[in-house]
């Protein structure tokens, strides 16, 4: 791989050549304007770069492991199939880009504006996206296993067939998001506002749903094995044909709810309202 100092990378990038096949390890770009670079199969591994601007720049096939974005600036970017491992993009604009096969191991997305961006088809593990906004963000057919969404912005976000299994997502704003057929499996989802989602047979096997709001949500055939959902809100909910055994449902307000065919064997009502439900 070729290697370049800062001033060279700069020069390149606004002359308006391409860099490829780069080492640019531990390179300190902070504060940048390199707004349009295409920078493919380089590598950035621990590289500075909070603050950069990259709008619209083409990083794909690039491994940024480690690298620092902190406030950075990726709005529209293209960063498919990149290697994320301990990169850091907390606090940084990446409306509408495109993380598409992207890996991802213990990435920080904390506080970062992800509105509208494209994580299809990525592989996380322990990425941290609390407090950021993915309002209608596309993260269809993407695995994030054990992944923090704590008091994330995610309504009207796309998440199909998407597995969130032991993930967290306190406090969460998540309405009208698309989740069909998600995966939510021992996930964490206590007073998370699902309210007006489609949850076609989403898996909520051992979750935890405490005081979460799923009013008006559809979750036929969902299944919701071993749940805990004491004192949640699934009023007008269709659980039409869902599996509900052994799960907690204490206290649960499931006026104008559909359980038709749902399968309660073994769960706990106790408390629970059913003013107008179908059963």
């Amino acid at each position: 791989m070729t290697v370049l100092s800062r001033l060279e990378v700069e020069k390149r990038i606004k002359s308006g050549k391409p860099l490829s096949m780069v080492d640019l390890e531990g390179i300190n770009l902070e504060r940048a304007d390199l707004e349009g670079a295409v920078i493919v199969k380089c590598n950035l591994r621990n590289a500075q770069m909070s603050m950069v601007n990259l709008n619209c720049a083409r990083l794909s096939e690039s491994d940024l492991s480690g690298a620092v974005l902190r406030e950075a600036r990726l709005q529209e970017a293209l960063l498919a199939d990149t290697l994320l491992t301990d990169t850091d993009f907390s606090g940084a604009v990446l409306v509408e880009a495109s993380f598409k096969h992207a890996r991802m191991e213990r990435t920080l997305f904390q506080d970062a504006n992800m509105a509208s961006a494209f994580m299809i088809e990525a592989e996380g593990f322990m990425v941290n996206f609390t407090s950021a906004n993915l309002k209608r963000a596309y993260l269809n057919g993407s695995t994030l296993l054990v992944s923090i969404l704590d008091d994330c912005q995610a309504d009207m976000m796309s998440a199909i067939q998407t597995d969130f299994s032991g993930s967290s997502f306190r406090r969460a704003a998540m309405d009208r998001a698309v989740l069909l057929g998600a995966n939510f499996s021992m996930a964490t989802l206590e007073q998370t506002m699902l309210r007006g989602c489609p949850l076609k047979n989403a898996n909520f096997c051992a979750s935890d749903l405490r005081g979460a709001r799923l009013t008006k949500s559809n979750l036929e055939f969902a299944h919701l094995l071993k749940v805990n959902a004491e004192g949640a809100m699934l009023d007008g909910v269709n659980l039409h044909g869902a599996t509900m055994m052994q799960g907690n449902f204490k206290g649960v307000n499931f006026n104008h709810a559909n359980l038709e065919q749902a399968i309660t064997d073994d769960a706990d009502f106790d408390g629970a309202t059913f003013e107008e439900t179908r059963r």
